[in-house]
């Protein structure tokens, strides 16, 4: 399975982009995008969504989740929205606690609290729910109504 780094070069590759130009095209700073090629930094849930919306892919894909992109049932221009998460998390967690998600995650509880009191989950604990769940990022964020 590839990873977001070598998906994103060779995204910009196919599109013969520069992280210059990939960074103004998508109003990011090129510092940012560069580390993102370097495998140095790890994006938010708001820049995989602008990296993506501008790709015409998954999330996903450009995180390596999956190999190929089959799926093109996701919703452009989406804002990240934790309400639309949570709502998700909890029908997707069905009878199972915090606690025992948690712990399937390998996580502190209170990072599952902190999501509930207004903190963005970071984009590794997202591809992990994704996995325990068997969905996919983009349903998770709210960008993909097909789980």
């Amino acid at each position: 399975m590839s990873n977001f780094s070598e998906n994103l070069k060779e995204l910009l590759l196919e599109h013969n982009l520069s992280t210059r130009e990939l960074s103004r095209k998508i109003n990011s700073s090129i510092g940012l995008i560069s580390t993102y090629c370097l495998d140095k930094y790890r994006p938010t849930i708001p820049n995989i969504i602008k990296l993506a919306d501008y790709f015409n892919c998954s999330t996903d894909y450009l995180l390596g989740v999956v190999d190929e992109d089959k799926s093109k049932t996701f919703n452009k221009n989406v804002v990240f929205d934790l309400d639309v998460f949570l709502k998700r998390y909890n029908e997707l967690k069905s009878d199972k606690s915090d606690y025992a998600v948690a712990k399937a995650l390998g996580i502190n509880n209170g990072v599952i609290a902190n999501w509930k009191a207004g903190h963005m989950p970071n984009i590794d604990a997202i591809i992990s729910l994704a996995d325990l769940f068997g969905t996919s990022v983009d349903y998770l964020i709210g960008r993909s109504n097909v789980r």
